[in-house]
């Protein structure tokens, strides 16, 4: 009636619900378009259909490259991106936008998605109603050694998700909600950049450094977070990091840095709440986000592959970081706290961190020294662990995947 209509006009505004009316427009008219239409279209077999958390990027954006390179010239690669005006043609390849139009509302993207013969994703994959002959592959971000926050589950959402060993099928499996039989060991994309050489200009002009620098990455395990279901309650800092939480400690360490040829770059996750210390200026620290990262065309683990050591906690890039055999600092100063709040995939994941264990400043800065002296104290505990963590080692993963999905 009149009076509940005035209601939802005072509560949403007209500007609001004429957007509501078009979003449910424009879902209705994707239902039509992809129920009736585009599910009856054949499936084109060299058609293959990538996604990434972090447009074009991560394990996709390096199996893509490597099939643009080696399958031959009949295939067609699909990107979903955020803005395709952002990306330059590339041969045999269109990216399409994951934002709904107007006019067309998701009509392209459907009508690519339900006739790719393959789809890879980076994470939480969107596509459910998959047609008989798809394949969908979750090649996800980083085997689990964190615990699952609120719990999720992917199991009808892809047919097969990857990890870098048998000993992680379990944990991976549980973690993803899914059956152990999808969990494949083949190795991640990604990693295969980790044992290669690439031109170092433009990284160099990102860390407006030079070759006699030694960069140490650190990747923080975010805890405070945009996203609050998975921020974690206990922990306050000033700067958004471990250990070093006021902006102060940021710049004694820049200081201790000083007259060395040692350069921190530290990498901030893309669900790490925005911090005013990351848009200040350090002589020897870089602050990198994925939109620097973007800008200058260079690939997470190309700079991992560059690097001399890496600093992180509880983050699953170390196992990743295991194939360069280079030291690995772990700060460990709130693990009790962190075991509580968002817990672990293994009972005692300290186990499975062959490196400094950090647990105050000092600690950190006996690191760098060691660092700066060339000096390597857990070769060999990395060594086991590597043997534990990967059941490949030959830089070969994305052949491993075109093989085993026979895609040729």
């Amino acid at each position: 009636d009149m009076i509940n209509i005035k209601r939802i006009i005072r509560r949403k505004g007209m500007v609001g619900i004429l957007k509501s009316l078009q979003y449910h427009l424009l879902c209705w008219d994707d239902i039509f378009w992809t129920k009736f239409i585009f599910k009856h279209l054949p499936i084109k077999d060299k058609w293959i259909f990538f996604q990434s958390e972090g447009d074009f990027s991560d394990n996709a954006k390096a199996l893509y490259d490597y099939m643009r390179e080696n399958l031959d010239d009949e295939f067609k690669f699909i990107w979903l991106v955020k803005n395709p005006k952002n990306y330059p043609r590339l041969k045999n390849t269109i990216f399409i936008s994951s934002k709904p139009c107007i006019l067309i509302g998701q009509k392209i993207k459907w009508y690519y998605a339900y006739r790719a013969k393959y789809l890879f994703f980076t994470h939480h994959a969107w596509y459910k109603n998959r047609r008989h002959e798809q394949v969908r592959i979750n090649l996800w971000h980083g085997v689990a050694i964190k615990g699952k926050k609120g719990g999720f589950s992917h199991k009808n959402t892809f047919e097969f998700t990857l990890v870098t060993s048998d000993f992680f099928q379990v944990s991976q499996s549980a973690f993803l909600g899914c059956d152990p039989q999808k969990v494949i060991s083949l190795g991640y994309p990604r990693n295969d950049l980790l044992q290669k050489k690439f031109d170092k200009k433009r990284l160099f002009k990102l860390l407006d450094c030079d070759s006699k620098d030694k960069i140490i990455v650190w990747m923080p395990t975010f805890r405070n977070s945009i996203n609050k279901e998975i921020s974690e309650d206990y922990y306050y800092s000033n700067t958004g990091l471990p250990l070093l939480k006021d902006e102060e400690d940021l710049y004694e360490l820049d200081r201790f840095m000083d007259n060395t040829n040692l350069r921190i770059v530290i990498k901030i996750h893309h669900l790490q709440a925005s911090n005013r210390v990351f848009n200040k200026q350090y002589r020897n620290i870089n602050i990198l986000n994925d939109n620097l990262l973007e800008k200058y065309r260079i690939q997470l683990y190309e700079l991992l592959a560059h690097s001399d050591a890496l600093i992180t906690d509880y983050s699953s890039v170390y196992i990743d970081y295991l194939l360069k055999n280079n030291p690995i600092g772990f700060i460990l100063d709130d693990y009790i706290n962190y075991k509580r709040s968002r817990g672990f995939m293994f009972e005692n994941p300290i186990e499975l961190m062959p490196g400094h264990h950090i647990l105050k400043k000092e600690d950190f800065y006996n690191f760098l020294d060691e660092i700066k002296n060339e000096i390597d104290s857990f070769s060999v505990e990395r060594n086991k662990i590597l043997k534990l963590t990967h059941k490949y080692i030959d830089a070969n993963s994305s052949q491993r995947i075109i093989d085993y999905f026979q895609i040729k």
